[in-house]
């Protein structure tokens, strides 16, 4: 809603009423991530993600003019570093940075394969404090994670423990 042609602008909002819409109709939904994407030109893009949180929006910083090497993969580097902000027990605001500052990196580099440092990642300026956060396991929130919930118990994916493992965790 309210985006422009040419991706010039994606106002916030529109993103927000679609995403409530999604959860409307799937209501065991709880968390959703996107990014957002203003394109200024073929090699310099805006660059920003929101997440849906139990009810609640969180925003990452806005990655103004990020000089961009090769788009491909830029949405997959959000969603690993968002899922690995999540399985390692980061608060909604840190998931969503994670996931944007990932993904802006790895535009920045050819190539869809990550050779992004967790150090690099955790570059961005520190996120507000927001409340704890869950996880959820078949289609229901599970925690807070603050009280103990064991996340390696619940995933035994390949592709997530590469990821941790080219990031050193």
């Amino acid at each position: 809603e309210g985006t422009d042609e040419h991706l010039k602008k994606l106002p916030i909002e529109g993103y927000k009423k679609m995403v409530e819409r999604v959860v409307a109709a799937h209501p065991h939904v709880r968390v959703v991530g996107t990014t957002l994407r203003e394109v200024v030109s073929g090699l310099v893009n805006n660059w920003s993600a929101i997440m849906y949180y139990d009810g609640e929006f969180y925003e990452s910083r806005r990655y103004e003019h990020l000089e961009i090497e090769d788009r491909v993969g830029g949405g997959d580097g959000f969603c690993s570093g968002f899922v690995y902000g999540l399985l390692h027990g980061m608060k909604p605001q840190e998931c969503v940075e994670m996931g944007a500052a990932h993904g802006a990196l790895l535009q920045s580099t050819r190539g869809d394969t990550s050779m992004v440092t967790m150090e690099e990642i955790k570059h961005a300026p520190a996120p507000a404090p927001v409340p704890a956060l869950g996880v959820v396991v078949d289609g229901r929130l599970q925690g807070p994670v603050e009280e103990g919930l064991d996340l390696g118990t619940l995933v035994a994916d390949p592709l997530l423990d590469a990821f941790a493992e080219i990031l050193g965790q």
